[in-house]
């Protein structure tokens, strides 16, 4: 309701799991206000400046000064803002129809949310220059996030050896 706002509540929010070496998530980014029938290709109309001052200006505070480490995205294709270091997950991935993880790799999303094993979230193009440069760099934000995160904190390397070693075998 307050963009601005929401932003400045957000900071300290971030800042406090981030401190414990977590990449917080921000949710849902931008233009997802709407429930009902969100899944039968609801198309959402709003302007630039609409959407920069309104819709994007909590998420824009909580990248600029939060530096927050994940965000989910709200099946749009609204990308590359502030400088955003971390990964992009998608909301539930279910089978809808609607979404193409081909579509959604290239667009900036780095995972799929997907608990059904939908046949649409399952990169498909794994041979064009485009896929690949596209997996590539989904593989460096969720390389980048985890590295900065508390998993390889010292205290937590007993389970990174175990974790390897079960990798392994």
């Amino acid at each position: 309701e307050d963009p601005y706002l929401a932003g400045e509540m957000a900071v300290p929010l971030i800042e406090g799991i981030q401190k414990a070496d977590v990449a917080a998530c921000v949710k849902h980014f931008a233009l997802n206000d709407q429930e009902t029938n969100r899944i039968y290709q609801l198309c959402l109309w709003s302007t630039e400046q609409a959407i920069r001052e309104t819709y994007l200006k909590a998420f824009e505070i909580a990248v600029k000064e939060g530096h927050t480490g994940a965000v989910m995205d709200a099946h749009c294709f609204i990308r590359d803002e502030w400088g955003f270091q971390g990964f992009v997950s998608t909301d539930m991935f279910a089978g809808y129809g609607y979404y193409d993880a081909d579509i959604a790799i290239r667009s900036g999303v780095d995972s799929m949310l997907n608990p059904m094993n939908s046949p649409d979230a399952t990169v498909t193009d794994t041979q064009s220059a485009t896929s690949v440069n596209a997996m590539r760099k989904a593989c460096h934000n969720i390389l980048y996030t985890v590295v900065n995160s508390r998993a390889y904190n010292e205290e937590n390397a007993y389970f990174m050896v175990l974790w390897k070693k079960i990798l392994i075998m």
